[in-house]
């Protein structure tokens, strides 16, 4: 569980001060989404959120109410064990 808070954190940091990477990581999201990898393209633009605005801001902006992660998943259903599991694995 460390290390995948590390990576987190280091990528929270890297957006923060690299644009480019910020932009290339928001793009690899929507490109595996559009490609049909949706699962992917969810955890790479999860992450690309929690690093820029947060959900609960994403949500205030949008109206779409951003209460957590789980939104994303799938709207009210919480995030299921599958898509755990896949966030384990990056």
């Amino acid at each position: 569980m460390a290390k995948k808070k590390d990576f987190r954190e280091l990528v929270k940091s890297r957006v923060k001060t690299d644009k480019k990477f910020a932009e290339a990581l928001l793009r690899e999201g929507v490109d595996a989404m559009l490609s049909g990898d949706v699962d992917t393209g969810k955890t790479i633009l999860r992450d690309y959120i929690k690093a820029t605005i947060g959900f609960e801001k994403l949500g205030a902006a949008t109206g779409a109410g951003g209460r957590d992660d789980g939104d994303l998943h799938g709207g009210d259903r919480p995030l299921d064990r599958r898509h755990r599991d896949a966030d384990d694995r990056r």
